[in-house]
């Protein structure tokens, strides 16, 4: 079965061609943008739970990023590890 399909199955792959992707500058810009845009709300999360903002990079880099992602969900936040401040106690006359 392996013979029959083996010339097939080549014709279809040596006729797949890579093309060269001209990356323009509205590419560049589109893709600086985008980063840009995931940032923002990355840092100000990071922020809100008492982490260093520096992490963000961390969170932009394909695959880094699932790794950062493991670390930020099991490591103690210090925002929320944190006690509360003590509420003042209701004075009655």
């Amino acid at each position: 079965m392996q013979n029959i399909l083996a010339p097939a199955v080549w014709s279809v792959v040596s006729s797949i061609r890579l093309r060269e992707v001209d990356m323009g500058s509205y590419s560049w810009i589109f893709l600086i943008l985008i980063l840009v845009l995931n940032a923002i709300p990355i840092s100000k999360i990071l922020g809100r739970v008492g982490l260093n903002k520096w992490w963000t990079i961390a969170f932009l880099v394909p695959f880094l990023n699932i790794v950062a992602l493991w670390i930020f969900a099991h490591a103690r936040w210090p925002a929320i590890d944190r006690p509360a401040p003590a509420l003042p106690l209701p004075k009655f006359d």
